[in-house]
């Protein structure tokens, strides 16, 4: 009897502790004004180092902050489109809708056409973001502390400052440009892809204007023959694997948003602005991984030998921590040993959850024997890719060859 209420007066405390834990997070990431889809990219960095039974408190509190990403008035972003260009924006458009296209937390995208008849894409940073967003740096200090609390054994900043960075380089409008006009011109001879051009006359700091593309939403993809979505399915996964593996980079947010699909059954790639250069480590990695699970002999240890080495694990994890990364390691690569892979629900559900499953379970060690999570910068960015590409793909029910 004393046993058990000693024991219950410490889940007590336990449960308190991260309550307080998530309430001190909470007022953390409300003062971050400038990007509030933080909580979201927090709440995974939480799910990864948190035991399963502790993850409903930070989700019920963190909830609280709320993504909001209703378009501006035309009005508010016109001046902003004049200071950066320097000049009245009729002057530099022959018409522009008001109306926005698209819409982000950081600006919003509005379709024009320029004096030689070119239908473009301009896309404008809301005024202010900027600013609110390198304040909020100040508070990031602090969500390093918060989360190194709570597992004092596992450094959390390596995966707090490749968040970081990445909203950082999304809100630089001349790298995001930079970075466009480098794939353009990789994949201007590839009759599958297209990257939109970028226009540097009507671009700048705050501002970046691409060639229009036109093209059927994801919706409209879906209900499109199974050869034509199998035709885009297998461009989108080569495109990611070709950047990773021979390019030393990823597109970084394949979500249906960016994507354009072509009734020639060309595939557009929009939005550069999440992207990342990955380092030798991850991408060489990932490459040696990839012709391991081509060959007809591929032995899920090496291939697991790889991917841990990539991401910055030990290859002498315990078999506890190991197993679910060896999961991973198999289903991420399924596609390469399986030509003709059709991708599913069901096959997302499972790169979910292994996913989950290893990062968690790495964590949990870490915390105990200091063995450390995945450290190389570009792990986060590629793991979001991974599930966001296979989150397409099965949409459109897709079979691809790789």
């Amino acid at each position: 009897m004393a046993s058990g209420v000693i024991r219950s007066g410490r889940d007590a405390a336990v449960d308190r502790f991260h309550r307080d834990t998530a309430e001190r997070l909470t007022a953390t990431l409300g003062q971050m004004k400038g990007l509030p889809q933080k909580a979201g990219q927090v709440l995974s960095l939480l799910d990864a180092v948190l035991p399963e039974d502790q993850r409903a408190t930070y989700r019920a509190v963190l909830g609280r902050l709320q993504d909001d990403s209703e378009p501006l008035d035309w009005e508010e972003l016109e001046d902003v489109l004049a200071a950066e260009l320097d000049a009245p924006v009729a002057e530099c458009f022959s018409r522009i809708d008001t109306t926005a296209v698209a819409a982000a937390s950081i600006g919003q995208v509005h379709r024009a056409q320029l004096a030689d008849g070119r239908e473009v894409a301009v896309k404008i940073q809301y005024p202010g973001v900027s600013e609110a967003l390198h304040a909020d740096l100040e508070q990031v200090e602090l969500l390093v502390k918060s989360l190194g609390a709570l597992v004092p054994k596992t450094d959390v900043r390596p995966l707090v400052n490749d968040v970081v960075e990445t909203f950082l380089e999304e809100l630089d409008y001349v790298h995001e440009a930079k970075v466009q006009a480098r794939c353009h011109a990789r994949w201007a001879h590839d009759a599958r892809v297209v990257v939109p051009e970028v226009l540097g006359s009507h671009s700048g700091p705050r501002v970046l204007t691409t060639t229009w593309l036109d093209g059927v939403d994801i919706v409209s993809a879906e209900a499109a023959a199974q050869s034509l979505r199998d035709r885009w399915g297998t461009t989108l996964w080569q495109f990611t694997w070709t950047s990773i593996t021979d390019h030393s980079w990823v597109h970084g947010d394949p979500h249906p948003g960016n994507l354009r699909f072509l009734p020639d059954g060309k595939l557009g790639i929009l939005d550069f602005g999440a992207s990342a250069d990955l380092p030798p480590e991850l991408s060489g990695g990932l490459a040696r991984a990839a012709e391991v699970a081509r060959s007809p002999d591929g032995r899920d240890a090496a291939l697991l030998g790889h991917v841990l080495s990539a991401v910055g694990l030990p290859r002498d994890l315990s078999p506890e921590v190991a197993a679910p990364w060896a999961g991973f390691s198999r289903l991420l690569f399924e596609p390469m040993r399986s030509p003709g892979f059709r991708f599913s629900d069901d096959y997302v559900r499972a790169l979910m959850t292994e996913i989950q499953q290893a990062k968690t379970a790495a964590a949990k060690t870490a915390l105990w024997k200091g063995i450390p999570t995945p450290t190389t910068h570009g792990t986060v960015v590629l793991m979001r890719t991974a599930i966001g590409q296979a989150a397409v793909l099965a949409r459109l029910g897709a079979a691809v060859d790789s």
